[in-house]
């Protein structure tokens, strides 16, 4: 794992600890469906954090592309 692969895992894990401080009341039954199913599927975690890391990318990328057309 390369530093800035270690840094954007952290930093995600940064953001889910804000989300559960500031955020509101979670959904109990989605919360139950999701800890069962990860309790099925352990390494889905890992796989919902790339899902993540490669979405937030791409919206980086998305909002850069905007901010380009913007400029002209």
């Amino acid at each position: 794992m390369y530093d800035t692969e270690k840094q954007a895992i952290d930093d995600l894990f940064v953001k889910l600890a804000r989300a559960e401080r500031d955020g509101g009341p979670r959904d109990a039954g989605a919360e139950d469906l999701i800890r069962r199913r990860l309790a099925e599927q352990p390494v889905a975690a890992y796989y919902m954090a790339q899902v993540i890391l490669v979405q937030e990318q791409a919206l980086a990328a998305a909002q850069a592309q905007i901010n380009e057309l913007e400029r002209r």
